[in-house]
């Protein structure tokens, strides 16, 4: 059904020409009534492209994810995604006001987003995605034939639009071309190659923090598809490692683990006194369990006490529970 009417719209597109990119135009009454991914299908048709899902397995992914980056890797990932997700809090509560502190949150917002694509985890989520995205465009443009006096042939890539910046550079750089390899998306590619991963990978020293951790990290920024996705291709954890699993996840997932994460000044402008200490000597003992300090990424005792523990941040009631939200302008646009 959707593909019919996928097809009559496109057809009304190429027999109205430009007329039909016009505003209220038939495109603008199509992207109205269908999402990105569906008015994709509809481009396509209209200008008579070869239609590419070029990403690479998800299993490979997820794969990658758990085996490449190390326990202080999901550590400075997590790290980022917070800071950048704070950052943009800020940021979107100062745009209101507007002038030159509203401009100086949002260049603060992007150095951080910025930091977050350079993290390992970035890394293996999104940028080696799309060295894959653009080594199947090239496979599949050099494979097209142009007929003599025939217009150039089209290909429509449909993709996420988080994507779209990583692949512009990585398209305009040409760095894709050393990402997939010199023989192209083959079997030798590196960024097809999946870890070999079973039940003595997760029973491995530390394996169960990391996974935690690494669905913590996930946690930030995907969808409870994904996640579950996630459990369903990796091994399961063992018994002996399952406690260091829960709690790392649990830290993690808490509020508090955000805030701990956060760096100064940043830290500062989302929360200031928590009963009488600063809010960087409060969060202290939870900074110390990170790897990226030299701890374990999990703490039974710690966590427990997450559970229980209450605090005030300034602007804001007293909060208790497993964790406490921002206060202030971040709490209000989260």
């Amino acid at each position: 059904m959707f593909l019919r009417v996928f097809c009559q719209v496109a057809a009304a597109i190429q027999e109205q020409g430009e007329s039909a990119m016009a505003p209220g135009g038939i495109w603008q009454q199509a992207a109205g009534q269908f999402n990105g991914e569906q008015l994709a299908y509809v481009a396509a048709f209209a200008t008579g492209s070869q239609l590419l899902f070029g990403d690479r397995p998800k299993a490979t992914t997820y794969k990658r994810l758990f085996a490449i980056p190390s326990l202080a890797d999901l550590d400075a990932a997590f790290g980022a995604e917070a800071a950048a997700l704070y950052s943009g809090y800020l940021a979107a509560a100062a745009a209101d006001g507007g002038g030159d502190a509203a401009a100086a949150a949002a260049a603060v917002a992007a150095d951080y987003q910025a930091a977050l694509s350079q993290t390992c985890v970035w890394g293996i989520m999104m940028r080696e995605r799309e060295g894959v995205m653009l080594g199947v465009v090239d496979q599949c443009c050099r494979g097209l034939m142009q007929l003599p006096g025939a217009p150039a042939p089209a290909v429509a890539l449909v993709v996420g639009s988080a994507h779209l910046p990583g692949l512009q550079e990585l398209w305009d750089s040409g760095a894709w071309r050393d990402m997939v390899g010199p023989d192209g998306l083959g079997p030798a590619s590196p960024v097809l190659a999946a870890p070999a991963l079973d039940a003595s990978s997760m029973g491995a020293p530390g394996a169960g923090a990391k996974r935690g951790l690494l669905e913590a990290v996930l946690q930030l920024s995907v969808p409870a598809e994904v996640l579950q996705d996630v459990e369903e291709v990796l091994p399961p954890v063992p018994d002996d490692q399952a406690e260091a699993r829960a709690w790392a996840w649990e830290i993690y997932g808490s509020f508090r683990m955000q805030l701990a994460a956060l760096p100064e000044p940043l830290l500062s402008g989302v929360c200031g006194a928590v009963r009488g200490s600063s809010a960087a000597e409060f969060l202290a003992p939870l900074r110390a369990l990170r790897p990226l300090a030299g701890g374990p990424g999990w703490d039974a005792e710690a966590g427990a006490a997450l559970r229980t523990l209450n605090f005030d941040l300034s602007g804001g009631a007293e909060q208790s529970g497993s964790g406490a939200e921002p206060s202030g302008a971040a709490a209000e646009a989260a």
